[in-house]
């Protein structure tokens, strides 16, 4: 049961910063604060490093290529 909860989280997880991926490219000009808090991640540290991890760039540089 403990396993079942934890593959819940991580893919809970994974969908908020493929959100946050969308949200950055996207022509909403959100900035990477407000995406943050839009997809329910209040750390900026967490936020930046787990993005980072996932798309081997940090948010703001996720932000800047799409552009």
């Amino acid at each position: 049961m403990k396993q079942l909860g934890s593959s819940t989280k991580c893919i809970l997880h994974n969908f908020r910063l493929q959100r946050a991926a969308v949200l950055l490219t996207s022509n909403s000009g959100f900035s990477v604060a407000k995406v943050m808090y839009q997809v329910g991640i209040e750390s900026n540290f967490y936020f930046s490093t787990s993005f980072k991890k996932l798309h081997g760039v940090t948010p703001s540089e996720y932000s800047k290529r799409s552009k």
